[in-house]
């Protein structure tokens, strides 16, 4: 592995303060030191500035808080660097959730204009979720509708869909992850946003750098300690999502991109999952 790779080019005495950190980061977020260890998609030179700068944090006085000390919010300069998932491996639609909770909240603070207050955003998502085209209707509407978007313009969205030659229905495998997570997140995060968007929108060209496209996640990319519960796929081609449900689980793809390239406007399905 990289990150690896990197550790044993650091001398003896550097090497021990890592792994002392790493022991000690481990028993705070196991699922971050996994993924860091895991990633094969950050390219080299991000992966050699993290391993000597975790061990400059071993010789602070945060040693106990990598994560504060990282600031990963800063990191946008080191995401989207795990290269682009090729269009031939994605499916016509892909999909993601958000906890209602989170976009309500988004909608209240960027869309104002739209629902002043908060108020409509309940009969906002009840349109979209009754709608057979959902995207259409707000193209057709017009007068910005179609341009909202779900996370802020920064924000890392994250797509799945089933990577197995008998795939999962897609609203099966969304509403499962949606479960999970909001097992994980609290019964304040249980209400969901399920939401399938047409693929065709990732399909085009983009430019190198850009958050335009479908990306494999690499470890930068995960934002926040949940994120972390997903792990890269070894055939390298994008993320690989284990999903504990029934009898043997299930598996999900997972690909990233940058909410500003993805408008309502090329939404194909919502639904609300309580």
């Amino acid at each position: 592995m990289a990150f690896k790779d990197e550790a044993q080019k650091l001398n003896s005495k550097d090497r021990e303060r890592l792994e002392d950190l790493l022991k000690r980061w481990q028993n705070k977020n196991n699922n971050a030191v996994k993924a860091l260890i895991a990633d094969q998609f950050l390219p080299l030179p991000e992966m050699k500035y993290l391993a000597r700068r975790l061990v400059e944090i071993s010789e602070g006085p945060k040693k106990d808080k990598v994560e504060e000390e990282l600031n990963l919010p800063s990191f946008s300069w080191m995401q989207l660097k795990g290269g682009r998932v090729s269009p031939g491996s994605v499916p016509g639609r892909v999909g993601t959730f958000i906890p209602f909770v989170r976009l309500h909240n988004h909608l209240v603070t960027h869309y104002r204009s739209f629902f002043p207050g908060g108020a409509g955003i309940g009969n906002f998502i009840d349109e979209l979720e009754q709608a057979r085209h959902p995207g259409r209707l707000l193209t057709e509407r017009g007068k910005g509708y179609e341009n909202i978007r779900i996370q802020p313009d920064f924000a890392l969205l994250r797509f799945y869909w089933s990577p197995d030659e008998h795939p999962v229905p897609l609203e099966q495998l969304l509403s499962t992850l949606a479960r999970e997570r909001g097992k994980y997140l609290g019964q304040r995060y249980k209400k969901s946003v399920l939401l399938i968007f047409d693929a065709i929108s990732f399909s085009h060209e983009m430019y190198s750098g850009t958050g335009m496209g479908l990306h494999r996640p690499a470890w930068p990319d995960g934002m926040t300690k949940e994120d972390f519960e997903l792990l890269p796929d070894v055939q390298g081609r994008f993320g690989l999502a284990r999903v504990e449900s029934g009898a043997g689980g299930m598996r999900a793809a997972e690909a990233i991109c940058r909410s500003a390239y993805l408008p309502l406007s090329e939404l194909a399905f919502c639904k609300v999952q309580y």
